[in-house]
């Protein structure tokens, strides 16, 4: 038996606020409610935050809740009788509703509880979004719409900000101004100066990324699923806008991700569904020659990003070699229970109080994170989870977001952001709802 079980169907003005969301997500407006401070500049991990979409997102939730609550009560008094361990769906379920009880429980433990409760309440944020999208009504190819669009406006806002080479401050979209001259701004140095890297809306180029990443799989999904011309034509142009956006991210991790998670799109359509080689043939060659295109117009970025030779590169390969080795000591001094969620940076605080503020940054790998965080038990949650999941995704046959949710999890080796910002919890979590969205009552 399923735990996806399909519930009727949200009321209108609950599905669109959803698809609203989705659409909304990188938008990164806030109330800073609570600055926390180390050595003298701002503790970003630390910091009390709330997202105008957060309250979307928690008008959603009481609003789902108060929908299906009593449409739920009697089914699930009755699935609680028949319950099935050991199947996919309820090792999915299960393993992460331990991780995020055992990301609670580890407030106890932190240094700091007001990180680690911050940390905790994004995590529940992020599962609520994915068991609403799992449990809805609200159509998949609308969702993939929302997605789409919402990843396109960030395309065309990061182009902007990539030849205008400036991003302009906005407090009400939560967008902070970022310069190639000045220090801090993610940049890619030339012999030829600084080029500033797109940002779109959100706090880091990499961010972006991943995010337009996602969107790309989305837009496949509704290239290849869409049966009016015009749909199939307005898919194309936001996964050609999709795919200049996440160039001008200049973000490795996100170029391999999508690499890899194609890759495995293609390998799956080949062999399995036949009768779309063609269109997929055409498509790749498309999107290929637009790639290579980017890269020839802007080779010595392009260059200066994959043969890491340059200062700012080999600076940033010997802090994330630093960061391993920093984790690898956190994990052999607390392998059992963790630092406590969130309390990674902090934990480096207190070991080494002289550091400057900006090297109190979390290691850039989720695994190693966790691991460092919540020991052991959350790490093995979070990996049953992802394995879980991704058997499920397989055997329903999702082959557009399964290789999404693969690239994500190769990206996660790289970066950190989809565990430690709220924005890319949610990407994580949408990925894997994509993932899993279509499975059948009958398991």
């Amino acid at each position: 038996m399923s735990l996806f079980c399909k519930p009727e169907n949200l009321e209108k003005p609950v599905s669109y606020l959803l698809l609203a969301l989705v659409f909304l997500l990188p938008w990164q407006t806030v109330w800073i409610f609570q600055e926390r401070v180390l050595n003298g500049a701002k503790w970003q991990y630390g910091t009390g935050l709330i997202f105008a979409t957060e309250i979307l997102l928690w008008l959603i939730i009481f609003l789902w809740a108060g929908l299906n609550v009593k449409l739920k009560i009697q089914s699930l008094k009755q699935k609680a009788l028949n319950f099935k361990f050991l199947t996919l769906s309820s090792a999915v379920v299960l393993s992460l509703l331990f991780f995020v009880i055992w990301n609670l429980l580890s407030i106890f433990w932190s240094s700091d509880t007001a990180a680690a409760f911050y940390s905790w309440f994004h995590l529940v944020e992020a599962v609520l979004l994915f068991f609403i999208i799992l449990t809805s009504g609200v159509k998949k190819q609308k969702i993939c719409w929302a997605l789409a669009a919402g990843g396109a406006l960030q395309a065309v806002l990061a182009i902007w900000q990539f030849l205008t080479q400036t991003i302009v401050a906005n407090k009400w979209l939560g967008i902070s101004q970022h310069l190639a001259r000045e220090l801090g701004a993610m940049v890619v140095e030339t012999a030829d100066g600084r080029w500033l890297r797109a940002y779109g809306a959100f706090a880091h180029p990499n961010i972006l990324g991943g995010f337009l990443l996602l969107a790309i799989f989305a837009t496949l999904f509704l290239y290849f699923n869409s049966a009016k011309s015009q749909a199939r034509l307005l898919a194309l142009l936001f996964l050609i806008l999709d795919l200049a956006g996440l160039f001008f991210s200049f973000s490795r991790s996100a170029w391999l991700g999508l690499l890899f998670g194609f890759l495995i799109f293609l390998l799956i359509y080949f062999f399995r569904v036949k009768t779309a080689r063609a269109n997929l043939a055409k498509l790749t060659v498309y999107l290929a020659a637009l790639s290579l295109i980017l890269v020839l117009i802007y080779w010595p970025l392009a260059s200066a990003r994959l043969e890491a030779q340059g200062r700012l590169e080999q600076k940033s390969i010997a802090e994330r070699t630093v960061s391993l080795s920093q984790a690898k000591k956190f994990i052999a001094g607390h392998w059992l229970l963790g630092v406590g969620g969130g309390n990674y940076t902090y934990q480096l605080y207190q070991n080494n109080p002289k550091l400057p503020a900006y090297d109190f940054q979390p290691v850039h790998n989720i695994y190693l994170l966790i691991f460092s965080e919540t020991g052991i038990f959350g790490l093995t949650a979070f990996l049953i989870f992802v394995v879980t999941a991704v058997m499920l995704a397989w055997r329903q046959k999702n082959y557009f977001f399964l290789p999404a949710f693969l690239a994500l999890l190769l990206v996660g080796l790289f970066d950190h952001y989809l565990i430690t910002q709220l924005a890319g919890l949610a990407a994580f979590f949408l990925a894997g709802a994509l993932s899993l969205s279509n499975q059948k009552l009958n398991e």
